[in-house]
């Protein structure tokens, strides 16, 4: 991270942090990727130590669910594709 940012995000008293599909899930095999959900919590619990509020936008929330109800991508409308 670049001197700029790491400033900013140290500065900044509410960070909001968009947590897409993509990083979620691997897309291989559409198995819940828990090394990166570890890593996204550890970088939470480190900025909520140091009194920031914190909040989570995610698409992800889709993709996990699809897995657990053997729902596939291909066969969904765009609108049943988001969040909505």
């Amino acid at each position: 991270m670049d001197a700029f940012k790491k400033k900013l995000i140290l500065n900044s008293s509410r960070i909001v942090i968009k947590v897409g599909s993509s990083l979620l899930v691997n897309s291989k095999n559409n198995f819940i990727n828990k090394k990166v959900i570890n890593n996204i919590c550890k970088d939470i619990n480190f900025l909520i130590g140091q009194n920031k509020e914190i909040l989570i936008v995610s698409s992800g929330a889709l993709a996990l669910g699809r897995k657990a109800i053997s729902i596939s991508d291909l066969n969904l409308k765009i609108t049943e594709k988001q969040a909505i």
